[in-house]
């Protein structure tokens, strides 16, 4: 939503880009006949969608400002943040304007306005509703005003939502250290949590059983020894923050993902320089599909989401091993590329012991391309000299594994991993221990992290949307909780 003359001036600017990039892509979409028709249908359709919200967003702010509102279109609570700031506009006033007419700085009428108005209080919204002409019903307010932030945090860890979590992730900052009732009625705090999980505040704090949506087309699913209502939880809010990260770089045009796996070895080599992590994420980002690292414990271990046709990455484990969460990444990037006639399709990625892991021919196949990528190829001949070397003796492997990445000039925390790898699904042993010591230590995490500042665009994300990824970005031990 528009809320000020500055944005109105940015939207109106993007919208002209987008309608030349759009113009630009319908006359050169004979060039790339590799791409599949649903992608090309899927990326003319992204940039039209685009171009259609910001084009509304300016149609509303017109609208506005001829004074075409009424206070009679509130229905709900949660429509009240942007129903104060449509009141304003059609009333002709500046955020200033509001200001004094509360005798507020024009600083907090704009924190307020930024946020959704989720730090104030009740009795603050009703006098800024007075300025503008207006009154609070006190029919939309929740019908239990006694029910405090640790009944909901109650009600949402009965979901697979801990306390901790919620805390952490999406609690607004302001609210993070307080109790609930040290607040007169922080109701907008709550839109934090309803907007991931399709609940209002009215089901928060109505006190009535909550229901948890779902994600359709789940390839794959957890671990047994996962919770597995905690994952379907941390699913629908990993699958959440990678729509965000998807409306934060709206410009991208998905490109066809290299099938060969050497091809897409040369081709990130050829364009970076080497094939670190950096190098692989940045590659992966060019071919039109971002890649969102998170850093919370347990749930599940990675995603591929794919939405309208458009592939969305997760990468998510503890591991400090770079050569890990590039073989992740690559993996992922597989998935990416399977199935191309479903525009939407999800895949969530159980720990490597995985049972389920283990048995699945796809996930034997992406796991297959990621060593070919890293390993030029020759991860089962290298593979298999280790192992002769070794005379098949897990306790001697470390050592056969050093030598012979040594001696043929590969990464020994590459060959390492696709040993890991291949005893597990060859002979469900668990090497990953000793895989473990032959990785270099780092913050993986950072890296891909970095890269997604880099390219994302937050300015493109409305609140809260914007305070909810920012939050997921921050480092788990770092994160208020």
């Amino acid at each position: 939503m528009i809320k000020n003359e500055r944005q109105y001036r940015i939207t109106k600017s993007q919208a002209d880009k987008f309608a030349k990039a759009l113009a630009g892509y319908r006359r050169d979409l004979s060039l790339d006949s590799d791409l599949h028709p649903i992608l090309r249908k899927a990326q003319e359709d992204a940039l039209e969608s685009q171009l259609s919200d910001l084009e509304s967003q300016l149609h509303e702010y017109d609208s506005l400002k001829a004074g075409n509102f009424s206070f009679d279109e509130l229905k709900s609570i949660s429509d009240l943040p942007k129903t104060m700031v449509r009141a304003r506009i059609a009333r002709g006033w500046s955020q200033r304007d509001l200001a004094d007419a509360l005798n507020l700085k024009e600083q907090q009428i704009q924190r307020y306005e930024a946020t959704d108005y989720a730090s104030a209080s009740l009795s603050r919204i009703g006098e800024v509703i007075g300025a503008l002409g207006g009154r609070l019903d006190e029919e939309l307010l929740p019908s239990d005003e006694r029910r405090t932030l640790d009944d909901v945090l109650r009600d949402l860890a009965g979901l697979g939502l801990p306390k901790e979590f919620i805390m952490r992730r999406l609690v607004p900052r302001e609210y993070a250290d307080h109790d609930d009732r040290s607040l007169p009625h922080p109701a907008a705090a709550y839109t934090y949590i309803g907007r991931v999980f399709g609940w209002g505040v009215r089901d928060l704090l109505g006190g009535a059983p909550l229901q948890l949506q779902t994600i359709a087309n789940v390839r794959f699913k957890v671990a047994a020894h996962v919770n597995e209502q905690r994952a379907s939880a941390y699913a629908v809010y990993a699958h959440y923050l990678a729509l965000l990260a998807g409306q934060a770089s709206p410009q991208l045009l998905q490109k066809s993902i290299p099938q060969d796996p050497i091809q897409l070895r040369s081709e990130i080599i050829k364009t970076y320089g080497s094939l670190s992590l950096d190098a692989t994420v940045r590659f992966i980002w060019d071919l039109g599909i971002p890649v969102l690292a998170l850093d919370d414990p347990g749930a599940f271990h990675g995603a591929c989401f794919r939405e309208g046709g458009r592939n969305l990455i997760v990468l998510k484990q503890k591991s400090s091993s770079e050569s890990r969460w590039t073989h992740d990444a690559i993996h992922e990037l597989w998935h990416g590329s399977q199935a191309r006639d479903e525009a939407d399709r999800t895949v969530l990625e159980p720990d490597e012991m995985s049972e389920d892991r283990r048995r699945s021919h796809e996930e034997r196949t992406a796991n297959q391309f990621a060593g070919a990528v890293l390993l030029a190829g020759r991860g089962h001949e290298l593979a298999s000299k280790s192992l002769a070397r070794a005379n098949n003796d897990l306790v001697q492997l470390k050592t056969a594994v050093q030598r012979i990445a040594l001696q043929e000039s590969v990464p020994v925390d590459a060959l390492a991993n696709y040993l890991a790898f291949r005893l597990a699904d060859e002979q469900k042993a668990n090497w990953w221990g000793a895989a473990s010591n032959l990785q270099p230590t780092g913050r993986p995490w950072n890296a891909v992290r970095a890269v997604f500042f880099e390219r994302a665009d937050f300015s493109h994300l409305a609140e809260p949307d914007r305070q909810i990824l920012a939050q997921a970005l921050v480092p788990w031990e770092e994160a208020a909780g």
